[in-house]
């Protein structure tokens, strides 16, 4: 059988939570086995439940992005959308429907950046394999054209 994107995200989630069965997954996100297999079997991810698990139970460590993308976020992307989620949360201009809204935004702008890092991953091993052989002016040389090459994609972006 071929496996989905959606059975690698299931995959995910227990290798997360450290449990092997369906059944230990299922209780975790508050749900009945057979609502967690029919889930399964139907490529419908518990996103929901998943998100609520990792508010509630911050202790767990849930990376919400790795289990959905099987990417992750950086440190400091990581920091940009839970200061965006909190200042989202902290405004009281919004109402309940902007406010959840501006949450899912964020939300998906986290998923997008931890898919980039996946699809990435291999290109940043590379980099980070061929400039350790490399001098410090060498690393400076390609720190600095990396920075024009971001400049130059934010200003192409911004005009579109």
């Amino acid at each position: 059988m071929k496996s989905t994107f959606s059975d690698e995200k299931f995959s995910r989630l227990k290798k997360t939570l450290g449990v092997r069965e369906d059944q230990e997954a299922a209780a975790a996100l508050g749900m009945h086995k057979a609502a967690f297999s029919a889930r399964k079997k139907r490529g419908s991810f518990p996103e929901k439940e998943l998100r609520a698990l990792a508010q509630q139970r911050p202790e767990l460590g849930l990376d919400v992005e790795y289990v959905l993308t099987g990417g992750r976020l950086t440190a400091r992307e990581r920091s940009m959308f839970d200061s965006a989620r909190a200042a989202t949360l902290a405004a009281g201009s919004l109402n309940e429907a902007d406010r959840n809204r501006m949450l899912a935004l964020a939300d998906r702008g986290a998923l997008e950046h931890a898919a980039q890092n996946a699809r990435r991953e291999g290109m940043y091993e590379k980099i980070r394999d061929l400039l350790g052989g490399c001098t410090d002016e060498s690393v400076q040389l390609v720190l600095t054209l990396a920075t024009k090459c971001f400049i130059a994609d934010s200003v192409t972006a911004s005009k579109k």
